[in-house]
């Protein structure tokens, strides 16, 4: 494997793809999203969370004007994939761009990995 090979794979995975010793494959996949009580809101109609995601997103309470909740990266990309589905049908231009809005936090929590931390 080059250095290369080596700098792209997920954190917490080592070269084979298996999660790293003491941490599980799920706890290297969890990602920190902020969001706003709108964006919380939308993700809820929009993003059509499973059950368990769901009950995390309704449990968190803001702090400081932002909900920051752990979910898994697989997870995240469902409700993207949702969300840009939603928005194929929908016509209002300031709700297209609050969920564009949406969309890119969601992906910047995928991009950052487990950088974000909550407080």
């Amino acid at each position: 494997m080059s250095v290369d090979d080596r700098s792209i794979r997920p954190f917490g995975f080592d070269e084979v793809g298996s999660a790293v010793a003491g941490m599980s494959a799920h706890e290297s996949d969890l990602r920190t999203i902020e969001i706003t009580p709108r964006e919380r809101d939308l993700l809820l109609e929009y993003g059509y969370p499973f059950s368990d995601e769901e009950q995390k997103l309704r449990g968190s309470r803001a702090v400081k004007g932002f909900h920051r909740v752990r979910i898994g990266a697989y997870w995240i990309e469902l409700m993207v994939a949702d969300l840009s589905r939603s928005m194929r049908e929908i016509r209002n231009r300031a709700l297209l761009e609050e969920l564009d809005a949406l969309c890119s936090a969601l992906e910047f929590a995928l991009s950052s990995g487990r950088q974000v931390r909550l407080r």
